[in-house]
């Protein structure tokens, strides 16, 4: 059976407001995969990249920083372990989110 996170994954808390939180570094490890539980309600948006990511809200135009974790779920994705090692989160006006993120290994 594959496990892509076990009970001593590496895991930060980071909050969600109508302002890009500035880059926060991702827990340390080294795995491919990458857990957010957003534990609110309000849906939330975050960005992986480089100290500089900022998360944007989604527009008409296409971007790469406004992927959207809904509130009280969680979503499971790779990520590259050399290029996204910080995160940036993001809500809509109004709206706030407490994410949990956590670091995996993707299906070993």
């Amino acid at each position: 059976m594959d496990t892509l996170f076990n009970a001593s994954a590496p895991c930060i808390t980071v909050a969600a407001t109508a302002s890009a939180l500035t880059a926060v570094a991702l827990p340390a490890g080294s795995g491919n995969a990458i857990r957010i539980v957003n534990e609110s309600a309000d849906i939330a948006f975050i960005a992986l990249g480089a100290s500089n990511v900022a998360a944007t809200l989604p527009t008409s135009t296409a971007t790469r920083t406004c992927t959207p974790v809904p509130g009280n779920s969680d979503i499971i994705m790779r990520r590259d372990t050399v290029s996204e090692l910080f995160i940036s989160t993001i809500c809509r006006a109004t709206k706030t989110a407490t994410l949990t993120v956590q670091i995996g290994d993707g299906g070993k």
